[in-house]
């Protein structure tokens, strides 16, 4: 047994950030400043929430989502384990997003991407990662 199996990983808030009373906000996450986590949104453990980032209603984010300065996740959206969500992306209403994917800086989000996946909107179409 670890040396460290007694301790849990605790999450680090901005205080000039807004987060729902009914949002949940699992271990080990970072929430950056002037960021917004909206009604009923669910942040599972070790995310990454950089600044001015929100996060609409009924959000799900899965663990070890990284979502990068200025990004909008809108409402009722899921958000697979291992995904990150570039620079100002923006990720429509209802949309889902598999696991370990790559959403581009910039980029408009309205339709659902499967598992493995990097989406952009310098491109016409999505790409399935390459993974060594």
């Amino acid at each position: 047994m670890s040396q460290f199996s007694n301790f849990k990983p605790i999450s680090i808030i901005n205080p000039s950030s807004y987060i729902s009373e009914s949002a949940y906000i699992g271990l080990g996450c970072y929430i950056g400043a002037n960021s917004t986590i909206s009604s009923n949104a669910v942040i599972k453990n070790h995310c990454q929430i950089s600044l001015n980032a929100s996060i609409g209603h009924d959000a799900i984010l899965e663990e070890n989502v990284i979502v990068l300065p200025g990004a909008r996740v809108s409402g009722n959206v899921k958000i697979g384990e291992g995904t990150l969500i570039g620079a100002n992306a923006f990720i429509y209403q209802g949309v889902t997003v598999g696991r370990e994917n790559v959403i581009d800086a910039l980029t408009y989000l309205a339709n659902n991407v499967t598992d493995g996946m990097i989406s952009s909107s310098r491109r016409t179409r999505t790409f399935k990662r390459v993974v060594s």
